[in-house]
């Protein structure tokens, strides 16, 4: 019994070249990470790289830079034969957004003062220029301070510097004096 719309082929032959990404996985990465997965090569193959089993448009050489999570796998062709790789499972974690670095408090000339550097409370770990490991800092010293933080994905992004000046001496005022000749 045939059914319409279904292709049905029987015999042929097995094509004689393999499919193989190089990578071994998962692979965990972050998307500010170069990450790349390659394959096997021959000056007869084309390539057609596939995401959870899509073709990817435009992927067509031998190496490919994953830029989201899935499966990824290869069609290798050659001479008309296609051979596809095994999955290869890739996660790709977002990079957060350096953080903005606000201050509080002032220093005060001749007492013990501080300010307090803070960025927002919603990342995994901290890590200040001056030491600390929290999302605020205490200083109590001139300098130029930076945070690099973590996401729950294991991604890092520092950021700009801050720079604090704990100087309290006050420019000098000047006094110009000037002659006119008389004529």
């Amino acid at each position: 019994m045939f059914k319409d719309d279904f292709i049905f082929c029987a015999g042929g032959t097995s094509c004689t070249h393999a499919s193989t990404i190089n990578q071994t996985g998962p692979i965990t990465a972050c998307l500010s990470d170069s990450i790349f997965l390659t394959c096997n090569t021959d000056p007869t193959f084309s390539y057609q790289w596939r995401l959870n089993g899509t073709y990817i448009p435009g992927a067509v050489d031998s190496i490919y830079y994953p830029t989201q999570s899935g499966n990824y796998s290869v069609l290798i062709s050659q001479n008309g034969c296609p051979e596809v790789s095994n999955d290869i499972s890739v996660t790709v974690a977002p990079t957060p957004n350096p953080p903005f670095i606000t201050s509080s408090g002032s220093f005060v000339p001749c007492q013990a003062s501080s300010v307090t550097l803070s960025v927002p409370n919603n990342f995994a770990t901290y890590s200040w220029s001056s030491g600390g490991t929290s999302s605020s800092e205490v200083i109590t010293s001139s300098g130029s301070y930076s945070v690099t933080v973590t996401n729950s994905g294991g991604c890092a992004s520092t950021s700009l510097p801050f720079n604090v000046n704990a100087s309290f001496v006050q420019p000098p005022d000047v006094c110009i004096v000037g002659v006119n000749p008389q004529d």
